[in-house]
């Protein structure tokens, strides 16, 4: 949608409600008895792992000439999501990540040839602390319940440079 010559807007966004029609032969989950057995289990109705409900993002975005030689742009986004399981076992104390917007921004001062540029560029600026995966790790490996969360990437302040020639 462009509000003006120097403003667009941009949005998308998905809404998914996916469950398992039939899946015989499934891995146990966490949530599911000890007596669990993979060669009966069946996950029909249960959500896959890493499917959110809702996902999307909006981004912002404008540009001017700041002077015959100069023009500014600066780029807004912000995207999330809803609850998923982030667990292959859908463990509900480790393996549920929380629905969260992760905010970026980019700043840039260019030519109006395009022949160099300079950015300032922020990304995951709310610094949402996310996990993109988690491994519960078995019995035999530990007695205690662990697991391991692979962190996404959390705040990153830049700066970037860059010429054609």
């Amino acid at each position: 949608m462009f509000l003006s010559p120097y403003f667009d807007i941009t949005a998308s966004g998905a809404y998914q409600d996916l469950k398992y029609d039939d899946f015989p032969g499934a891995a146990c989950l966490a949530s599911q008895p000890d007596t669990c057995d993979p060669a009966t289990n069946n996950l029909a109705g249960y959500r896959p792992v890493l499917a959110s409900k809702f996902t999307g993002s909006v981004t912002a975005h404008t540009g001017f000439d700041i002077s015959e030689d100069l023009k500014f742009d600066i780029t807004g986004i912000a995207s999330g999501r809803s609850k998923f399981y982030n667990a292959d076992d859908q463990d509900p104390r480790f393996g549920i990540q929380k629905g969260y917007v992760k905010l970026d921004l980019r700043v840039q001062l260019a030519d109006q040839d395009d022949r160099w540029h300079i950015a300032l560029v922020g990304k995951n600026l709310t610094n949402q602390l996310t996990t993109g995966s988690v491994f519960r790790l078995p019995n035999p490996i530990t007695e205690v319940t662990r697991a391991i969360m692979y962190l996404e990437p959390t705040r990153n302040i830049s700066l970037e440079a860059g010429f054609k020639f």
